[in-house]
């Protein structure tokens, strides 16, 4: 699956280039208005080497996925946009450059569930997270859940998350945490994303073979563009217009892949990574169209 290193440069500069000219491209409609006051908003921080998104729903509520790997970065980015409570906080699986920021976002602000994996991982960032967590748990001051499979979380009218991963049964090998990974589907009427954290080839066939609802317009890639996710049998049942990334400038992974770009662009897939576009991205939607933002539009 590996792709000659020139080639696979020269292909993600090209995919570069093109991204950045059309870094304010609206896709599905024209007539979609930049400003997303009474819409749907999802933005992917710019938390470089890692995954932090924050959800806005069309009612007014916060949902925070992944806290990216520096410990205040996602924290500012929420301050910066007057958030003054987290609903939801879905933390997909422990890795660090996703559990970096939890513990100091939980003392920052009220966040009144937390969502977790519960896939055990013996490091001080996820043991911290976790303890802060039991801890307000305990106070009353928020819910703990480990969402599974086939459960359905209703945010408000029109909005729901439909959670397509983990499973109990096969559980992922003991030392696989990506393959942990919450994966969910955002519905908000006729719009619909893909959340997948770091979920692999192995995590994918599972939900292949269990029929899970796949399809969205918009995917959020997984294992921030790595070869390890994105099998073809997976994009060919999500069906992607767009997809999103995180991953930082020069990382020493090579994220994303050369051979998961070509995966997409076969498919005619727009692709956006925060490390080819300069930072943030912003997908708006009014439940029938939607709008991919990059550069300053991406951080309204």
């Amino acid at each position: 699956m590996r792709v000659p290193r020139r080639r696979a440069a020269l292909f993600v500069a090209f995919l570069a280039l093109v991204l950045i000219a059309g870094s304010l491209a609206i896709t599905s409609c024209q007539a979609l208005g930049a400003s997303s006051r009474g819409k749907l908003a999802v933005y992917l921080i710019d938390v470089g080497q890692g995954d932090g998104m924050l959800i806005q729903t069309p009612g007014g509520k916060n949902i925070v996925v992944d806290a990216g790997v520096e410990a205040t970065t996602v924290t500012k980015f929420l301050q910066s946009k007057k958030v003054k409570q987290v609903d939801y906080f879905i933390v997909t699986h422990p890795h660090a450059d996703h559990v970096g920021g939890a513990t100091y976002l939980l003392e920052h602000f009220p966040v009144k569930n937390v969502y977790d994996s519960g896939k055990e991982h013996t490091t001080s960032l996820y043991e911290s997270f976790l303890a802060k967590t039991l801890e307000l748990v305990k106070e009353g001051k928020t819910t703990y859940t480990k969402p599974r499979a086939g459960q359905q979380l209703k945010v408000e009218d029109n909005l729901v998350l439909n959670f397509l991963f983990p499973t109990d049964e096969p559980a992922p090998p003991p030392d696989d945490i990506n393959n942990s990974s919450i994966v969910f589907k955002l519905v908000y009427k006729d719009f619909s994303m893909l959340f997948t954290g770091d979920a692999e080839a192995w995590a994918e066939q599972q939900m292949l073979d269990h029929h899970a609802d796949l399809k969205a317009q918009v995917l959020k890639v997984g294992h921030h563009g790595s070869y390890s996710s994105s099998t073809e049998p997976f994009l060919d049942a999500v069906k992607p217009e767009v997809a999103v990334l995180q991953a930082g400038v020069g990382n020493k992974y090579g994220h994303p892949h050369g051979v998961t770009l070509e995966k997409l662009a076969k498919r005619n897939v727009k692709v956006y990574a925060t490390n080819m576009v300069g930072g943030a991205i912003k997908i708006i939607s009014d439940g029938k169209t939607y709008q991919v933002l990059t550069g300053k539009d991406a951080t309204k």
